[in-house]
């Protein structure tokens, strides 16, 4: 492919703006902040994923308006000037790393979106829609972000803010037949420049602040276990690295629960045992995160009875105060799921809407999240612990069974943790925080 002339200076300036977008991206895929409760991502908290996927796709724009050739200098093969020697590569080559080697992919498809005449207040309007429809995500490498993530269609509303603010089409061919005549070389406007500076600031901040935050961590879960039934340092060191500072802020029935299943573990006859509490482990910290919440809620509203949708062919069933409490993981993986399936009118999903509107309360939001990676997960531990609990010596694969439930509990495989991701996704965030260091340690 036949690449376009460039200046030295040019070489250097097109790989300034590949490092702006890697320094962005890989800010959205380590971003652990998720904003429930914005209209749209420009008035999220600027430290939630939202905000930074939306400042993504406002320098995508930036870029866009800038270099007026993008179409021929994004993906080509071409000449650079390295250490005074032309070089052919391909520019991204050795620009991303961290983020995603198919970030760039993901530039490109905000960039073809770009034509000059555009309403793009339209677009907007559109993408907005979307944006409240889809699930609320905490960060993650924009590779894996897709049209059901709300961070996907905060980059699309950011690149139409930035082209809105632009001005009209008009202006825009005035501004790039202005350059050329003037030779004026590519380059990150001031605005662009000032708002990376101040997010790499903003980066660094939080990277001290978590640093501090996990020495603090580190010496409440001490005090953790040694409040605790007595641990090897063995079982001890493998709950710290699986759970991480989780594991600090988590119930101390939930440990303790943990702590007993790896003790049963350790053992190497007792399987049964070992499932039954990894079980008992989900079990507490859905209580812990969801079902006591869901139980105040109930009394608090003097209602006898709280509505709960299944899949068909249960559909929506009254449960008392005791039937919630009562509840299978299982049964909770199915209710999840439902809360996370497009809302239909027919009558099977009237029973949605009075869960819907408590977790909207207990979440802060009516964005709420994807359940869906929590399904699977607790069908399986319900399924092993069901066995585990009818052991009988016809039990064919009693290690394979506990090996699969300590994975899922814990994280073994390198997959998170269900106890871990049942706290991102469903402690609450209204009331004074549950999870507080100060509430899971024992009295």
């Amino acid at each position: 492919m036949e690449v376009p002339h460039r200046k030295e200076n040019f070489d250097s300036e097109f790989v300034e703006w590949l490092n702006l977008f890697d320094d962005l991206a890989d800010a959205v895929s380590k971003c652990h902040e998720a904003d429930f409760s914005a209209a749209w991502p420009s008035e999220s908290n600027p430290d939630s994923a939202q905000f930074l996927a939306w400042k993504f796709g406002q320098i995508v724009a930036s870029y866009a308006l800038r270099d007026q050739e993008w179409r021929d200098n994004l993906f080509c093969e071409g000449e650079f000037v390295i250490e005074s020697k032309p070089t052919r590569i391909w520019p991204w080559t050795d620009i991303w790393s961290s983020s995603g080697r198919l970030v760039p992919l993901v530039v490109g498809s905000l960039l073809s979106d770009y034509e000059k005449d555009r309403d793009w207040k339209l677009l907007r309007e559109h993408y907005l829609q979307m944006w409240s429809g889809s699930y609320t995500s905490w960060g993650k490498p924009l590779s894996e972000v897709c049209p059901e993530d709300d961070l996907y269609w905060a980059m699309r509303i950011g690149f139409a803010d930035r082209m809105l603010r632009e001005g009209q089409s008009n202006v825009l061919i005035r501004f790039a037949e202005e350059a050329l005549e003037r030779k004026q070389s590519i380059e990150p406007p001031p605005d662009v420049l000032a708002d990376i500076s101040a997010l790499k600031e903003r980066l660094a901040e939080l990277e001290d602040e978590r640093s501090k935050d996990r020495q603090r961590l580190d010496e409440k879960l001490d005090k953790l276990f040694q409040a605790l039934p007595p641990t090897t340092p063995k079982i001890r060191s493998r709950l710290q690295q699986h759970l991480g500072g989780v594991a600090a802020v988590m119930h101390s029935d939930v440990l303790m629960h943990c702590v007993q299943a790896e003790q049963y573990y350790e053992n190497g006859t007792m399987q049964a045992p070992a499932i039954v509490s990894f079980a008992k482990a989900v079990e507490a910290s859905l209580n812990h995160c969801l079902v006591n919440s869901l139980i105040d809620y109930v009394k608090k509203h003097e209602q006898k009875y709280m509505t709960i949708c299944f899949p068909p062919p249960r559909g929506a069933k009254k449960k008392s105060i005791y039937a919630l409490s009562k509840l299978s993981l299982a049964e909770w993986a199915d209710i999840l799921y439902m809360l996370s399936v497009p809302r239909g009118k027919s009558l099977s999903d009237l029973g949605i809407w009075e869960l819907m509107k408590f977790m909207e309360e207990h979440l802060g939001g009516k964005r709420l999240p994807d359940f869906r990676p929590l399904s699977e997960p607790l069908h399986k531990i319900q399924q092993y612990r069901n066995r585990a609990a009818h052991y009988s010596t016809g039990w064919e694969e009693p290690q394979q069974d506990l090996e699969v439930t300590r994975s899922l509990v814990l994280g073994t495989g390198g997959q998170t943790p269900v106890i871990v991701e049942i706290s991102r996704l469903l402690a609450p965030r209204t009331a004074p925080d549950l999870t507080s260091p100060g509430q899971a340690l024992p009295e």
